[in-house]
């Protein structure tokens, strides 16, 4: 989808799917593979965050707070595939 267009300011595309019927935005950008439920408060916030970097840097992101998947105080439903894992649920060494 595309959001409409305002004279000098890039307008931000993003990835949407349908499950079971029900619509839900592709975070590509900040935690990629992350699906919002459309209208949603983490939805939202990821499409204002599209829009906030588009305007500031068209080839470039901000990504210095977390994601909406990540938010506590966003609402909305978040689908995960099921071989999703959260980054604290991997063990890992690092050796030199």
């Amino acid at each position: 989808r595309e959001e409409p267009k305002r004279p000098g300011v890039p307008a931000p595309t993003w990835n949407a799917v349908q499950v079971e019927g029900e619509s839900f935005v592709v975070d590509v950008m900040f935690e990629p593979g992350a699906l919002y439920e459309d209208g949603s408060g983490k939805a939202l916030e990821y499409l204002r965050r599209l829009q906030e970097d588009a305007e500031k840097d068209p080839g470039g992101l901000t990504r210095d707070t977390a994601a909406p998947s990540l938010q506590q105080n966003l609402t909305g439903r978040m689908l995960r595939p099921s071989w999703h894992v959260e980054p604290w649920e991997v063990e890992f060494d690092r050796r030199d």
